[in-house]
Parts: C-alpha cells; structure tokens; sequence
C-alpha cells in the first residue's frame, strides 16, 4: 500500500502543474510585443511561422483621429486565440463591437480564450497622438502557439480642416466614411469635378441639421473632412454634400 501512494502522487503533481503551466495565461498577458520583448510568448508557448498576424488599418491618419484597426490571427484548424497589441505614442482600446478584450497597462489583450477554426479578427480602437509623428503598433498572435505580426508604421499628420488632392477629377462623389461605425471621429471624403458652392452637413435620424462641415466655394479635386463626434450621442447620422445640381446622402453611425 505504501508504494502504491509514493507512485501515485508525484503523477498527480505532474499532472497539475501541467494544467497550470497550459491555461496560466488564457485570461492575457501583455509585455509581449517587440515594443518591450523579443521573446514573445516564449516563456510558456513554442513559437511557430504557421501562426500568422497581420495588422490592418490604415497607414496615415490625421492628429487626435480615432480609427478601427484589425488584428486577423490565422491559423488552420480549430484553435485558442489570444493576444497582445501595444502602441508607441498612441491609445488603444477594445472596438465597442468586440467583447473579449480588454487593456492592461495600457496594451490589448484577450479576456479569455477565444476559440475558432481557420482565422479570427480582433477588432481594436487606435486614438492618434495630438501632435504629428510616426507612430508603430506591435503585436503578438496566439493560436495554440505565437509569433509576431509584423509591426505597422503609423503616419500621424496634422490635421488641416479640409484637405485637397486637386487630382483630375470626371464625376461629383461622395465616399463612405472611414472608419464606419466609429467612436469620436471620421473622415469623410468627396470629389468636386467644377468650380462649385458646396455644402456638406450633418443630420440627425429626425433629420434636424447637427453640424456644417463645409460651406464654400471649391475648385476641382478631391477632399477630405474630418468629423468629430465627441459632443454627439450615439446613434445613426446622415451627411449630405451638395455641389451645384448635385447631391447625395449617406449614413453613418457613432458608437460611444
């Protein structure tokens, strides 16, 4: 009887540190990225080129913009996911629309394991430096083992009003904004083909006119406008150009 329970219990203790040392970090971990580590998750996971991260966003925004980024985790089969995502001079956050992520020290990483088959997206919130600079986000993809996704180089540029691209244009446009949903701010984009007295507004769902965006004579070419919300409540809001004879409307909605 007495050798049967010095066998069995260095295998019971095997075995629960084994568990620990798995499911130590299911609820995140942040310090991974290059931004303070070149070790990754390498401290309890193996690290494997099939894990693939990639970043996605866009690679110039205007100062104090907030902009949706992507961080798509691939990897085939069904898997565990987690993360880690930091930024050098801007703030992240959550997206509104994702519900298993969370900041710690001011880096994103995952509530929980998030199990999926093939490839996950794990939507983040990017607020831009009030000032212009170069900025780079990091992160780590886990999928029952990590790599780093390569960095992404962020040009933040001052941000002007309305801003022209005099490019040869055919054709009035106007864009959908980017991002869409969004949290306090947006840029709308719209294409002038004549001198013209344009007007571009904002309306609430009860069509009561919120906000004036551009009122002025404009050459051809193509603008960008960016929108702050951060006085306005959540909801959906319509901004209309119109340029002579031309008009169009579109929808948009502000998640706070």
């Amino acid at each position: 009887m007495n050798k049967k329970i010095v066998i069995i219990i260095p295998v019971l203790i095997i075995f629960t540190f084994t568990s620990v040392i798995i499911w130590a970090y299911a609820s995140g971990y942040v310090g991974r990225t290059l931004k303070t580590s070149t070790q990754g998750c390498g401290g309890c996971h193996s690290q494997s080129t099939s894990v693939i991260g990639n970043i996605i966003g866009p690679d110039t925004v205007n100062t104090g913009d907030t902009v949706l980024y992507t961080l798509r985790i691939s990897r085939s089969g069904t898997r565990d996911g987690g993360c880690d995502i930091a930024t050098r001079w801007g703030t992240l956050s959550p997206s509104p629309t994702t519900n298993h992520l969370k900041i710690v020290n001011g880096e994103i990483t995952q509530l929980h394991t998030i199990s999926f088959v093939d490839s996950v997206d794990l939507i983040f919130t990017y607020y831009a430096p009030t000032n212009p600079n170069t900025d780079t986000i990091w992160a780590v993809a886990y999928a029952n083992a990590w790599n780093h996704a390569p960095s992404k180089r962020v040009f933040v540029k001052q941000s002007t009003g309305i801003e022209n691209n005099s490019e040869p244009i055919e054709n009035f446009n106007l864009n959908q904004n980017y991002p869409n949903p969004f949290n306090q701010s947006s840029v709308i984009k719209f294409h002038c083909s004549t001198n013209s007295d344009v007007q571009l507004k904002v309306f609430d769902m009860l069509g009561r006119e919120t906000v004036t965006l551009v009122d002025k004579k404009l050459a051809p070419g193509t603008y960008q406008v960016n929108f702050d919300g951060n006085n306005m409540t959540s909801g959906i809001y319509f901004y209309k150009l119109t340029a002579g004879d031309f008009s169009a409307v579109k929808k948009m909605t502000l998640l706070k």
